[in-house]
């Protein structure tokens, strides 16, 4: 009876060993429960067992035999549970192993789209951007030809006007006070100031004259010595055009300048009369 005991004790530790590894086992890679007996139900059964031979061993001493071979047989129960549960827990291992590669490999795939997809909105942003560029260039090129289209069809510059104003202003002094003090300072006291009238008068009449008639005969076209009629009284300028002998400076501008020449011509002769009063004082 003592032996049966030790048995029943020594298979106890065995199976609770048993139940421990295959908790161990179960939180690496978990098994169906349904797939492996429970250590209760293996505990029930040989509780039975053992109630039934201590029962049987009361009566007659000759059950021991049969204690025995019951005994016999739970360890090979206990061996062939043994074996399911390591087969069941190797397949389970399996799958386990085979649902995270599976896993790996959709997570491996899913970062290459995403990247894919990255790289390909990049790539759209990158093309967005470069044609907004090309239109905003498109609009630059279009204005700069509309620049210089009203150019070709405008001429007038301003640097051109700033320095034939500067020229007639320049020419005209040459005359006034210029030439008139210069031609005073030769002659007497007392004719000084007939000089300078003289001077002033001339700059006068040959100013009306050139706007009447002198610049339609002298600058418009006509005959081959002198021109038409069409810029009496300077008929028909503006100051949005030139004459075509210069396109860059309105007309009413080279009407100016060149009137400065006309004044200035008639005076020179003066210089005669100057000198030939010098010589008789």
């Amino acid at each position: 009876m003592q032996e049966l005991q030790r048995q029943l004790a020594q298979r106890d530790a065995l199976i609770a060993a048993l139940d421990s590894r295959l908790h161990k086992l179960e939180d690496r890679a978990p098994l169906h429960a349904s797939s492996i007996p429970s250590l209760s139900q293996v505990k029930f059964a040989e509780r039975s067992s053992s109630s039934s031979s201590s029962s049987s061993s009361s009566s007659s001493s000759s059950s021991s035999s049969s204690s025995s071979a019951r005994s016999g047989a739970l360890v090979g129960s206990a061996q062939h549970l043994l074996k399911l549960s390591a087969h069941h827990l190797t397949n389970n291992a399996q799958a386990y192993v085979e649902r995270e590669a599976v896993s790996t490999l959709a997570q491996t795939r899913q970062t290459e789209t995403t990247s894919t997809v990255d790289a390909l909105a990049t790539r759209v942003l990158s093309l967005e951007s470069l044609s907004v560029a090309t239109e905003a260039y498109r609009k630059n090129i279009s204005a700069e030809l509309l620049r210089i289209e009203a150019k070709v069809q405008d001429p007038i510059h301003a640097g051109d006007i700033a320095w034939m104003m500067t020229s007639t202003a320049l020419v005209l002094m040459m005359t006034i006070p210029g030439l008139a003090l210069f031609y005073g300072g030769m002659v007497r006291v007392t004719n000084v100031l007939s000089t300078l009238m003289q001077c002033f008068s001339i700059v006068c009449l040959i100013t009306v004259e050139w706007m009447c008639v002198g610049y339609s005969l002298t600058f418009s076209e006509g005959g081959f010595v002198y021109g038409d009629y069409k810029r009496f009284w300077l008929v028909g300028m503006n100051l949005t055009h030139g004459h075509p002998m210069a396109p860059h400076i309105p007309e009413p501008l080279f009407v100016a300048y060149e009137l400065m020449f006309a004044i200035i011509t008639p005076v020179s002769p003066f210089q005669l009369q100057a000198k030939s009063g010098r010589a008789r004082q």
